[in-house]
């Protein structure tokens, strides 16, 4: 499974239980990305209201999601996943929530990282992770 989460500059992801932010360009690529293949619960199913119902699904946990999948996730849960996609917003907001990588961060390589607009944020960098343990043939990125 691959686990999408946006995250602020401090790995900030929600405060009083609501989501720091969101961007429908930031939408439209994680669809794009996830090609049919995108779950999340159904709290999280509402910001993606105004796309085509058949290009998400909605599930109560994230081991309903198949290995080929994407968990889309604005919880501080940690999950088995073999790939991350972190979209940071590159802003500080207030969080009382933070993401924290399955087995610590240094079980993770990060080997894609871009830039690019959204619609609400001047800029928005997605980082692609792998566990450090699939990256034999992988070139670590500096970030």
């Amino acid at each position: 499974m691959t686990y999408i989460v946006c995250i602020d500059n401090r790995f900030g992801l929600s405060f009083h239980n609501r989501r720091q932010s969101q961007d429908r360009l930031l939408r439209q690529r994680i669809l794009s990305y996830a090609a049919g293949k995108l779950w999340m619960r159904p709290n999280s199913a509402k910001q993606f209201a105004d796309c085509p119902p058949d290009t998400f699904f909605t599930a109560d946990s994230p081991y309903a999601v198949p290995p080929d999948g994407y968990w889309f996730s604005e919880d501080p849960e940690t999950l088995p996943a073999v790939k991350l996609i972190l979209y940071r917003w590159n802003r500080v907001y207030p969080a009382d929530a933070h993401f924290h990588f399955p087995g610590g961060q240094d079980a993770w390589l990060p080997v894609s990282m871009l830039d690019f607009p959204g619609y609400s944020h001047e800029q928005i960098t997605e980082i692609i992770y792998i566990p450090k343990e699939d990256a034999s043939c992988a070139e670590k990125i500096s970030l």
